[in-house]
């Protein structure tokens, strides 16, 4: 899906990524696991994503810009029932051709 108005997609891609490696492969993080320990820090997107989306919180705007972060890790990223995992090592992920920094907490 093609966003096309202004919106950070790195950081959550970045979250995703590190989220899903730090932990497998003792267990592999579902959906719900992902959106409920992610906090999109930039407000405005937040307000973006309710409005262009048709969306009446932010809590469902950062659910569906989880949403767009696993799909833009595309085949990096593979479903296994309800948990994702990562396809590649971390270190060879890549997001617009450019390599993922893991996130520091």
């Amino acid at each position: 899906m093609k966003i096309d108005y202004a919106l950070d997609m790195v950081s959550p891609v970045r979250y995703v990524a590190t989220f899903i490696d730090e932990r497998v492969p003792s267990r592999a993080p579902s959906l719900d696991e992902l959106v409920a320990n992610y906090r999109h820090v930039n407000r405005g997107d937040l307000a973006r994503v309710r409005k262009e989306e048709g969306l009446s919180s932010d809590s469902e705007a950062e659910r569906w810009i989880v949403e767009q972060a696993i799909s833009e890790l595309g085949k990096q990223l593979m479903r296994d029932g309800d948990v994702y995992r990562l396809t590649v090592p971390f270190d060879e992920l890549r997001y617009k051709r450019h390599q993922i920094v893991r996130e520091v907490s």
